[in-house]
């Protein structure tokens, strides 16, 4: 490269402006990962149900708290979906107990 390209290489480096994103924030993310926990959590509430239905009442309501935390994400529909099916697992399991 010869020095006027590697000026003008310089120049646009130089005037670069970096955007923050406001919604980009760490709770956000939390609030992300918190409903693919709750996505997770599911498949081991739905595999105690009928093995052990008292640690299916306990994992059911840690996904309830998780998507409870799920719902400040941009993925609010999943989350108050998961919610509803956990809150439902939960009641199931705890009225075995009983």
């Amino acid at each position: 490269m010869d020095p006027p390209q590697l000026n003008e290489l310089a120049g646009q480096a130089v005037n670069a402006s970096f955007e923050i994103d406001s919604d980009a924030t760490p709770i956000r993310y939390v609030a992300m990962g918190s409903v693919a926990a709750s996505a997770m959590v599911l498949t081991f509430a739905i595999a105690a149900v009928y093995w052990f239905p008292l640690g299916g009442a306990m994992i059911a309501g840690l996904g309830c708290l998780l998507s409870v935390f799920g719902l400040s994400s941009p993925h609010r529909i999943k989350s108050a979906a998961l919610l509803v099916i956990h809150a439902a697992i939960f009641l199931f399991c705890y009225s075995q107990t009983m």
